[in-house]
Order: structure tokens, then sequence, then C-alpha cells
């Protein structure tokens, strides 16, 4: 019925006559049998129409919003199957604006994966300075253990007294800077 419609229609406009235009509001007029009910055929072209309309319109949403979503939701779903250490290749845009979602979508991935690689990297550097760090101060804590100890001894002269005390503040010192070190390696991690 579109065909025919739109063929009476252009020809009732171009012939300008008054027998195709009567003909044209004859055939709109006339009655067509639609499921058991008895419709003016103009009803049912503007149905038509509107339908057709519709679904064009859901065909081009479709085309231009759904579909890229969809391809972006794959692409997303790829990356993060491997834990978002490699980035897939995008998909083909259908629009500028979706484009830049996907070169955004692609760098805060690219910038995650580095990220948690250089967390990575950071931790193994930190419990290596756990480590030594703990060397570190345990050596002189065992000196400062022992020189404490021998302080108690009461056969301990006056001049050993004093040599041992001079050797509690000197290993007291070497543990502050130890201690000073790890501060100063922390701040320069934070970029202080």
């Amino acid at each position: 019925t579109l065909p025919l419609t739109l063929a009476l229609l252009f020809d009732a406009v171009l012939s300008k006559s008054d027998e195709s235009r009567a003909l044209f509001v004859e055939f709109m007029a006339s009655h067509v049998l639609v499921y058991g009910y008895e419709l003016h055929f103009y009803l049912v072209f503007v149905i038509m129409l509107f339908g057709v309309s519709l679904a064009a319109a859901g065909a081009y949403m479709d085309w231009a919003f759904v579909h890229p979503i969809h391809k972006i939701t794959r692409w997303i779903e790829e990356t993060r199957q491997t834990a978002f250490e490699t980035v897939p290749v995008m998909p083909a845009p259908h629009s500028r604006d979706i484009a830049e979602l996907e070169r955004a979508v692609a760098a805060s991935l690219t910038y995650s994966a580095s990220t948690r690689s250089q967390n990575a990297s950071l931790a193994g550097k930190k419990d290596e300075l756990v480590v030594i760090a703990a060397h570190q101060l345990r050596t002189p804590l065992t000196g400062l253990k022992w020189a404490v100890s021998t302080l108690s001894d009461p056969a301990l002269t006056e001049k050993d007294r004093v040599s041992r005390v001079g050797e509690i503040s000197d290993t007291i010192v070497r543990i502050g800077l130890i201690v000073d070190n790890i501060v100063a390696s922390a701040d320069i991690e934070e970029g202080k």
C-alpha cells in the first residue's frame, strides 16, 4: 500500500489535474479491512508511515549508539579477562564522541596497568628495605644489650664502666643514623 499511495500522491501533485487529485482523495478516504475492522485508508497510511519512521529511528539508534556501546563493553571485558595487564586493540568507532570515550577508557586502562606494575615494584623495594633495616638495627641493638648487661657486673672497674657508657652512647648514635636513613628513603619514595 505504501508504494501505491506514494505513486498516487506524486501523480496528483505533479499532474496538477483535478482528476488526479480527486482520485487521490477518493483513494485516501476509502475503507480498508484490518483484522476485521473497517478503517480509513488514510489512518492506515499514517500508521504505516509512523511505523516505518519508528523502525528507521530504531535502526539508526542501534547503529549509532547501542552497537558501539556493546563493542566497548566486549572490549573492556576482554581487557578484564587479562586482569588489565594488556589492552586489546580498540574496535573501530562509529562517531567522534564514542571514539573519544574509547580513547579515554584505553588511556585509563593503560595507566592503571602501569600504576599496578609500579606499585608491585615499590612493594618489592619496601620489603627489601624492611629486611635491610632489620639487619642494620639488629647489630647495634645486640651490642647495646651486651654493653648494658656488662654494666651490672660488680667486678667492673670505674674506667671500664665509663668505657661501656661511651660504647652505649656511640651505639645509640648509630641507631639514630640508621633510623634517619630509613625516614629519608621513605621521603625520597614519596617525592619529598
